[in-house]
């Protein structure tokens, strides 16, 4: 007898952490029907902000359908979802209240479930269960005291991980960047053949904040 999955959808920055979400719901027993991108306002509380519009290049490297939603339309697609027997949100909230109260409104406006693999775990763990997956994630914006503009672009590899230790002991910035004191922008994966190449790419400096805008992206 087989194992009825979960049908789902996944909320999907293109980020490590999204992406980290929904390889773990997948493993998990959810079927993901489609990845979701919501493209937000700029400095939006809930969702990602620096190159969202591209996470269509992430998305291809699970191999999973993928759509963009401006941030009005997130609460009447999902309840269109829900009214085609999509049964679980999924998301990639780690400490995070407001926007896991905010997916769970929805959610349960629906009659849907709301799924959070990272709620609540060890930053380390999480950062070392991206590494040792070969989940390869650049850093695209920074905002923090301790976090330069040199770190646009690079990755999120273990060196990087020490780095944000010693900042972390430093200026008690979050290990992951939940507070948004940097973002990241996922370019390859050990479980798939697929990974993306930046050909082009800009920074911009805002005050202590930076951000890395990807101009033009190849899939190779």
């Amino acid at each position: 007898m087989h194992a009825v999955l979960l049908r789902s959808v996944a909320l999907f920055s293109g980020g490590k952490d999204s992406f980290m979400a929904a390889t773990l719901a997948n493993e998990q027993g959810m079927e993901i029907e489609e990845l979701i991108t919501v493209l937000p306002e700029k400095d939006s509380f809930m969702y990602h902000y620096p190159n969202a519009v591209l996470a269509m290049y992430p998305a291809s490297i699970l191999g999973l359908k993928w759509v963009s939603l401006e941030e009005r339309a997130i609460a009447g697609y999902l309840a269109e979802k829900a009214g085609k027997g999509v049964e679980c949100v999924i998301s990639g909230a780690v400490e995070s209240e407001y926007q896991k109260t905010r997916i769970e409104r929805m959610c349960a406006e629906n009659g849907m479930l709301s799924y959070n693999p990272l709620w609540r775990k060890s930053h380390d763990l999480i950062l070392e269960e991206i590494n040792r997956r070969g989940i390869r994630a650049i850093i695209v914006s920074v905002s923090a005291e301790g976090l330069g503009i040199e770190l646009l672009g690079r990755e999120l590899d273990r060196t990087m991980v020490e780095y944000l230790h010693s900042v972390h002991l430093k200026h008690g910035i979050s290990l992951i960047g939940e507070g948004g004191e940097y973002e990241t922008f996922v370019t390859g994966w050990a479980g798939s053949k697929k990974s993306v190449r930046v050909m082009e790419s800009h920074n911009v400096v805002n005050g202590l904040a930076g951000f890395l805008f990807l101009d033009r992206l190849e899939v190779v």
